[in-house]
């Protein structure tokens, strides 16, 4: 028996202590589908998915040609998870810069992991090209900024290995940089093709229309509280009642190696903030977007959004665990990072402050696949939810459906060799997880606050 009610529970939790709604929930309506559930939880399915996020709903779109009889259950409402307070960046930059991908596990890897990035931007792209939702999405450059010699040394390094893994890239210098960019600040910076930013709110909704018109069931504001294995079949009980079905897929991104018995590496739940300005006049004009990011330990991020206005998350607001009430000094840190970023006339208001949450792995990947007969799941994407999100989707039908796909051992929940190490068993346990956790980020802070000083 999987007892996965505390896990779904958390989620729900989120959802309740998160005050501060996303920018995205100011400026996406609702699809009127969403309003019309009749959330009648019927007694079988083909195939039950727990979690109305992108992977869960990506996953009911690719087996929508199946001819199964899907259910999705969702804890709370569609729209208010993780998804909705995400920044919106489609990036097939790694977690962590591609020399050290590099150092631990060579340029094949380094190649596969860019390689499957770009699949997924692809993939959501060619979605989209098929639906008449509008969800802001667009292809725009990346630009990974510099601002010391010694960084720049290290973006020279860093884009030798992006031209080894076949990523288009430019490396500007300080003139080329401020001449393209003047609005932003640096030395250097790395310019990157094959991104692109998207509404994931109206994204998130466009899955859920199209798999409600399509026949899928979701079912709102339904707890899953176990999940039991019975003669061939799985019977899942939640709140509105108990549901079975041969097919259970669980994707959320919670404490995955309790759902899978130990049979995964933990998921650390990590939180930061996000700010979005007012419209910047001089950034209201531009004629093309770029994602950013900068070469600092607990490196800062944004992206520009329509009027000008400036979207921005910084690894200095980063807490182990699932810290999603807005802190007082999140405010202040991200406007000094913003500050640092931008070269603008005057400091721009805040208009929109909230946390986002995201799973990490050891290694950067996230986990997808089987973990028991007609048992899936899905999770830890390190902070690249809707990329692998979307992709999981697809990659969790083709294993449903006895479908090959070129992406299926390196996310395979068993991608890891070490499961068994004694520092993993260790580390399976949340209280010395967490520990080792804060310990690393605080020695992160202290680099980060030497290379800003």
């Amino acid at each position: 028996m999987i007892n996965i009610c505390a896990i779904l529970h958390e989620t729900v939790t989120i959802v309740q202590i998160m005050q501060q709604l996303s920018y995205w929930h100011h400026h996406t309506s609702r699809p009127p589908r969403l309003n019309n559930l009749t959330n009648f939880l019927p007694s079988q399915a083909d195939i039950i998915i727990v979690g109305a996020g992108i992977s869960g709903l990506s996953l009911a779109h690719h087996l929508q040609e199946s001819g199964k009889k899907v259910v999705v259950l969702e804890a709370n409402q569609v729209g208010y998870g993780a998804t909705a307070y995400c920044s919106g960046m489609l990036t097939n930059e790694p977690g962590e810069d591609y020399i050290q991908l590099l150092k631990k596990h060579g340029v094949a890897h380094v190649r596969r992991v860019s390689d499957s990035l770009k699949f997924g931007i692809n993939a959501i792209e060619d979605y989209l090209l098929t639906q008449d939702h509008n969800t802001d999405y667009r292809r725009v450059d990346s630009l990974y900024v510099g601002y010391s010699n010694k960084d720049t040394f290290h973006l020279e390094a860093e884009f030798q290995v992006r031209n080894a893994a076949g990523l288009r890239s430019e490396m500007l210098n300080k003139t080329q940089l401020t001449q393209s960019f003047p609005w932003i600040k640096g030395s250097s910076a790395i310019a990157t093709a094959g991104n692109a930013e998207i509404n994931p709110l109206a994204f998130l909704y466009s899955l859920a229309d199209i798999a409600i018109n399509n026949g899928t069931i979701v079912v709102e504001d339904c707890l899953v509280e176990k999940i039991k294995k019975n003669k061939g079949s799985w019977s899942v009980y939640t709140t509105k009642g108990e549901i079975s079905s041969p097919v259970v897929s669980i994707n959320c991104d919670a404490e995955l190696e309790k759902i899978s018995k130990g049979r995964v590496q933990p998921v650390l739940p990590i939180s930061e903030a996000i700010i979005v300005t007012e419209p910047v006049s001089e950034l209201a004009d531009l004629a093309s977007s770029q994602l950013l990011w900068n070469n600092f330990e607990l490196f800062d991020y944004a992206r520009i959004l329509p009027e000008g206005r400036i979207m921005m998350g910084s690894g200095q607001t980063l807490l182990v665990g699932k810290e999603l009430e807005v802190l007082k000094s999140d405010e202040e840190k991200l406007m000094t990072a913003l500050q640092d970023f931008f070269e603008l006339t005057s400091t721009p208001k805040i208009e929109d402050i909230w946390r986002k949450s995201f799973g990490v792995t050891s290694d950067d990947l996230p986990f997808i696949g089987p973990i028991e007969n007609n048992l899936y799941l899905a999770g830890g994407y390190n902070g690249h939810g809707l990329v692998l999100g979307f992709l999981a989707g697809e990659l969790l039908a083709s294993h449903i459906l006895n479908r090959p796909h070129p992406y299926q051992d390196l996310f395979h929940p068993q991608h890891r060799k070490n499961l068994k190490s004694l520092g993993y068993k260790f580390l399976a346990l949340p209280k010395l997880r967490s520990l080792a956790a804060r310990i690393l980020v605080d020695s992160m802070r202290r680099k980060d606050k030497r290379n800003r000083a």
